[in-house]
């Protein structure tokens, strides 16, 4: 049986359509627990509705929101199936998802699958967009290849890679072997802390797994939504992968490769450069002091100066390799402008 877990926060918009997709499935050994996290919208209504609909479904209402992370982890301790899979509360599963997905991690016995996805822009205008993600192909890390390839190419870009990274960090892109999950004791944790739930879920899993599986099949879809916690504005962003940046370097990472060691310093500098954006981006409602001020502080920050000296910066691109060469030197005001252009050129 597969567990499909459902974090539902203020979804009231989206949430017919998305739990619609998961009961459809044409695999129907599933049960759907969704995490009512505190809702103060129609949501709880919608979701007890499912639930007397169908008997696969639960539902567990928290009193306090607690965060999409938390809810997971409520999910799963919650869930009595042998796999786990995860859905955002206003995204879709593909109508054979949990059949493929399941077919796959059984044939590989793998303890995590990982599938391919779209991304659906048609909330933001009346010009729907759709981008397959990413362009993989079927394979079966085994053994170190686990972090040393699969995790690597989830934690950041590999040296002179632009764009992406090869693997998305979320977890709905995946299916997992629940007794692996317990094994690893991988959890959530909390985005409101560390930016990203996800990523320290699949680190840990990875350091245990024997194996994992591949597929370029298509299974979910991902709806980006305006204001959504990973498209808006955010003040204390750098700070919370910061924290994580730590966390992984100190904690959940210790003692493995170099080469793991090399992508997380990239995996800093890309949020540094996140970071800019959004103060350069926002300075209308921060001010100019203030976007300086955001700027100054990741500057001086000791572990980007560390991450810009032990990375290979001859690797980036040359806009890169200039703006992380007045990082270092703590340029504020060149920075700043070097960023606004790079915006303006996107």
């Amino acid at each position: 049986m597969i567990s499909i877990i459902v974090p539902v926060y203020n979804s009231e918009k989206y949430l017919d359509a998305c739990l619609s997709s998961i009961i459809s499935q044409s695999y129907k050994d599933i049960e759907i627990i969704i995490v009512d996290d505190g809702s103060s919208d129609g949501s709880p209504l919608i979701c007890d509705a499912w639930a007397e609909r169908d008997q696969r479904v639960r539902v567990i209402h928290k009193k306090d929101n607690e965060g999409l992370g938390f809810a997971r982890n409520t999910g799963m301790d919650a869930a009595k199936g042998d796999y786990y899979m995860f859905v955002d509360s206003d995204d879709l599963l593909c109508e054979k998802a949990c059949e493929k997905a399941l077919a796959a991690i059984e044939e590989s016995r793998a303890d995590l699958c990982y599938f391919g996805y779209i991304e659906d822009f048609s909330d933001y205008d009346d010009r729907p967009r759709v981008f397959r993600y990413p362009l993989i192909k079927t394979e079966l890390y085994e053994g170190q290849e686990v972090v040393n390839h699969f995790f690597a190419d989830t934690l950041s870009q590999r040296p002179g890679q632009s764009g992406r990274p090869y693997f998305d960090m979320s977890a709905w892109s995946t299916i997992c072997r629940a007794q692996s999950v317990k094994a690893s004791k991988a959890r959530f944790l909390s985005e409101r802390e560390y930016l990203n739930e996800d990523l320290p879920f699949r680190a840990v899993l990875c350091r245990y797994a024997a194996r994992v599986r591949v597929m370029d099949d298509v299974l979910y879809i991902y709806m980006r939504r305006k204001g959504s916690i990973t498209t808006g504005y955010r003040k204390d962003r750098f700070e919370a992968s910061f924290r994580l940046y730590i966390r992984l370097r100190d904690q959940v990472l210790k003692g493995l490769s170099e080469e793991i060691y090399d992508r997380l310093y990239r995996f800093l500098l890309n949020n540094v450069v996140i970071g800019f954006k959004q103060a350069v981006g926002h300075t209308k409602e921060l001010g100019f002091k203030a976007a300086l001020w955001d700027i100054r502080s990741i500057c001086e920050n000791e572990a980007v100066a560390e991450a810009i000296d032990r990375y290979r910066l001859e690797k980036l691109p040359a806009g890169l390799r200039l703006l992380f060469l007045m990082v270092r030197h703590k340029l504020i005001l060149p920075v700043y402008f070097l960023t606004l252009i790079r915006m303006m050129n996107k």
